[in-house]
């Protein structure tokens, strides 16, 4: 039982009670044999080995969102100056303050311990982390975007 989490994003903005409703299933499952099997299969490799896989997919997925929200903020800049619309100076500083309150935002946001289980497989836990990301990679793409356009027009 994996459900997408651009789903459980929609139930969490739209539907509380069905992000609940699905947590709930979602923890009983994780008690039945076939999870437990497959928890099992995963916990043959050693910590050390699982820990070094999780470690470079992580760096990886981060430098690979990092890259595309530069790549998408700076080419909404280029866009935009090219574009001959009015003022990119203003739009820069908005975008600047937007991209600062984004990334407050999700740094304030995200939650810890309170809800911090052994292992973090939650619904719960793992919509956490995804809005968090996501977030974090709005916010980058906004001061991307300030960037572009800030040297855009001095050119």
């Amino acid at each position: 039982m994996n459900p997408s989490r651009w789903k459980l994003l929609m139930y969490l903005v739209m539907s509380r009670e069905k992000l609940v409703s699905i947590s709930e299933r979602h923890l009983a499952w994780m008690n039945t044999p076939e999870a437990i099997e497959e928890k099992n299969r995963k916990l043959s490799e050693s910590q050390s080995a699982r820990s070094v896989a999780e470690i470079k997919h992580v760096l990886c997925t981060s430098f690979w969102l990092v890259v595309g929200s530069m790549v998408i903020g700076g080419l909404a800049g280029r866009i935009y100056v090219w574009s001959g619309l009015p003022r990119p100076i203003l739009v820069s500083e908005i975008s600047q303050y937007i991209g600062v309150a984004i990334l407050l935002w999700a740094t304030l946001g995200k939650l810890g311990w309170s809800i911090q289980t052994m292992n973090g497989t939650t619904l719960p836990e793992r919509i956490n982390d995804f809005v968090y990301r996501l977030l974090y990679v709005i916010g980058s793409i906004f001061l991307a975007l300030s960037a572009s356009l800030a040297f855009g027009t001095a050119t």
